[in-house]
């Protein structure tokens, strides 16, 4: 397969284990996944403030779910997620890589990332338990029994779920993070750069990605615009 470099500046050919490029794939495909979850829910939190349609709450409610979940499955528990982040340093086809940016540890790979995000590991934890981790435990991947029949028992006056809801878990931390994760895989292929191997992969910075996934929504949303204007008028 001959690779026009000039025209395609971000494909590189990598040398990995077939393991390593499975795994290295399954976190990217998790990456693109909730990215575009993320960006589906923020436009179509837009559309909401003129039309308050059904559907479009429906569609918001789905790509937020996806998106507390696709995340989860990169930085929730790592005991239950194989796709954690952590996990890279299992990977014996990365260890060198790793070693090169001054990571040989769990720790080492955990401070790097806080120091990306700059958040202290108090306040990250926090966001993963108490916040997204809560979220996605108590509405998204699974129901929270308990906690509904307080709401509609009055125990607690609904207290409880209203809390709960009025700190639905923002997307700063979770793009800030999925974006170093991105970059912490590119510096990986970069370093597993190795002409012959055979294997191929395209390598775009985070903001030409956010590029291509808002122009690849920009279709759904422009329809949905229009079905807004055609059920507003009737």
């Amino acid at each position: 397969m001959n690779i026009d470099k000039e025209n395609y500046p971000e494909i590189i050919e990598v040398s990995l284990s077939d393991e390593s490029y499975a795994h290295l794939s399954s976190r990217v495909r998790i990456y693109f996944e909730t990215m575009r979850s993320i960006l589906y829910q923020t436009e179509i939190h837009k559309l909401l403030r003129e039309n308050t349609s059904d559907y479009l709450i429906h569609l918001l409610s789905v790509n937020y779910d996806m998106a507390v979940i696709g995340w989860c499955k990169l930085f929730g528990s790592k005991h239950s997620q194989d796709t954690h982040y952590i996990h890279l340093m299992k990977e014996p086809d990365l260890i060198d890589c790793l070693k090169n940016i001054g990571i040989t540890d769990d720790k080492e790979l955990k401070d790097n990332l806080l120091k990306h995000i700059n958040l202290h590991s108090d306040v990250f934890n926090d966001y993963c338990k108490n916040s997204i981790g809560k979220y996605r435990n108590q509405f998204a991947a699974h129901f929270d029994l308990k906690l509904h029949e307080k709401k509609y028992s009055g125990s607690d006056n609904g207290e409880t779920v209203k809390k709960l809801l009025k700190n639905y878990p923002k997307f700063d931390i979770a793009i800030q993070s999925l974006d170093w994760l991105y970059d912490l895989i590119s510096k990986l292929l970069h370093c597993k750069e190795d002409i012959g191997s055979g294997k191929y992969w395209a390598i775009f910075m985070p903001e030409k990605n956010n590029r291509r996934l808002l122009k690849e929504i920009e279709p759904f949303i422009e329809k949905l615009k229009s079905r807004d204007s055609r059920h507003c008028m009737e």
